[in-house]
This record gives C-alpha cells, structure tokens and sequence, in this order.
C-alpha cells in the first residue's frame, strides 16, 4: 500500500502474497477488517515505514501463522489498534522503533512460548525509543502488566491508569481510559 486512505477489509483472503502489505508512504492509513484474514508465509501481516500514521479497526481476525504481526519498523508517525484478533507465530505485535498503542482487540500468539507476544526491539526498547502502551484488549497466555520480553526483568506496557486483570485462567483484559 502506497497510498494514503481508509482501506475495508471485507472478504477473506488466504492468497500468501495478498495479506502481507505495508503503510510506506507519508501519509494517514486506516486499516478497517471486516473479514478473516491470513498472511501466509511472510514476514508481517502489516510492516509500517517512513512517517506513515496506521490505524487497525474492525473485528477481523489478521493472521500470519509463520511470522509477526504489526510490526512498526520507524520511530516517526503513530500506529494505533483499536480492534480485531492479531494471531501471529511469536510477536503479535511488535515494535522495533517508536510507540505502538493498544485499545483493544484480542492478541495470541501460535507458539508454546507466550512471553513475546508484545515485544520490543531489546536495544531500542533500552535507549527508550521504542515502547507499547496498552489501554485496552485481551491477551491470551500473557499479562502485559507483567512481560518478561524486554532486558533487565519485567516490565509493564500497560499505560497509565489502566489495569490488567485476569479474567479467566491464561487470559488478561486490560481495561482504563480510553482515547
């Protein structure tokens, strides 16, 4: 994707070359699921470059059983999640510069290992240039208010004010102020 806009998600695609898509171009990119995505065998469901604003909406599930999720590869330009199941092989959501919010939507992961779900360039996360901020969503087998991806222990993504809480066993629902 090189244009800017609001792109509907509205029917299936299994295809491995037409889920895996990037926002490159400056501008505001708005991505409204509305269907069962899969992403096949790439890299990322969606890999952000360059000053670009991504918005991910809807309640479709965005998959990629043999890679990452989101992936926001530049310090520049937001990137936001405010709906739909992101299922990815280790990193639903992963931020290698600048921030990623969370305010909902459901995340997983496929391995057995759990603890990268949300993850952050290790270095990057260190020099405080990039982070994850949740306000809102369910994580299946891990608490964002207790992740043990980043160096030095544990640390919290959940943003302030908000609270995880364990809402059945193995499942964490994040819950506070919203945008």
């Amino acid at each position: 994707t090189s244009d800017p806009g609001i792109y509907e998600i509205t029917e299936d695609c299994t295809s491995t070359n037409c889920i895996v898509f990037g926002a490159f171009a400056s501008g505001n990119y708005k991505f409204n699921n509305h269907a069962h995505v899969v992403g096949g065998n790439k890299n990322a469901i969606c890999l952000t470059r360059t000053a670009v604003n991504a918005y991910f909406d809807g309640d479709g599930v965005w998959e990629n059983p043999s890679g990452y999720g989101i992936w926001k590869a530049y310090a520049t330009g937001e990137l936001k999640i405010y709906g739909g199941t992101f299922i990815a092989q280790t990193h639903a959501v992963y931020a290698e510069k600048g921030v990623i919010e969370i305010y909902g939507g459901e995340f997983k992961v496929s391995t057995e290992d759990k603890k990268y779900l949300l993850n952050c360039k290790d270095e990057n996360y260190s020099a405080g240039t990039a982070n994850i901020k949740v306000y809102g969503g369910k994580f299946y087998g891990f608490d964002p208010a207790h992740s043990m991806s980043e160096p030095g222990g544990e640390v919290s993504f959940v943003a302030e004010g908000c609270m995880s809480v364990e809402i059945e066993p193995g499942v964490f629902e994040v819950t506070g102020p919203r945008e």
